[in-house]
């Protein structure tokens, strides 16, 4: 029986997660498209926000299986044991495109998910067409958005963690092991 609590607890918090980042999606895109004067998009920026995390909730199952099937075709650089496999720029390019395709679906889906269970359930909210396409345009904005925040994010934390007058233990002493 304790088997299954690591897996049941891997699926909660990848759920809760996923809930969280559809949430941001459909808000987002609902956000953008309300304020273009679009019809179907004059709902309440609350219902985006229902949407997007019940749809997020719902989709995570599929992205967990979706994610094991799609890693056997992009496999990644580091494995589990440390080794390290050579890849190319277009792999590389192609990889990301796939990357920012998948967050742009996930968007999509979650948007359609949300709206159709929520409606079934007697919500008033976007039809799951108008749904869709916020969370994907959402995700759309905030994939490549992420990937520069991060890259800026950690230049910067580098950049003053080398400027800092003072030792910080571990960030000076390291040294890179070359041999096997």
């Amino acid at each position: 029986m304790s088997f299954l609590i690591v897996p049941a607890l891997f699926i909660a918090f990848a759920g809760a997660g996923l809930a969280f980042l559809g949430f941001l999606h459909v808000l987002t895109g609902q956000a953008i498209l309300r304020a273009t004067l679009l019809d179907g998009y004059d709902f309440s920026l609350e219902t985006g926000m229902q949407v997007g995390a019940v749809g997020g909730a719902i989709v995570t199952p599929a992205v967990i299986l979706f994610n094991m099937a799609t890693s056997v075709c992009f496999p990644p650089e580091v494995d589990a044991l440390g080794n390290r496999r050579h890849v190319s720029w277009p792999e590389r390019t192609l990889t990301t495109i796939f990357e920012l395709a998948k967050g742009t679906a996930f968007g999509a889906a979650v948007g359609a998910v949300g709206s159709a269970v929520l409606r079934l359930h007697g919500h008033v909210t976007m039809d799951p067409l108008h749904a869709a396409r916020a969370g994907a345009l959402g995700a759309a904005i905030l994939g490549p958005g992420v990937m520069v925040a991060l890259f800026v994010g950690g230049t910067v934390l580098v950049m003053i963690i080398q400027a800092l007058p003072c030792s910080l233990g571990y960030w000076d002493n390291r040294t890179v092991n070359t041999t096997p």
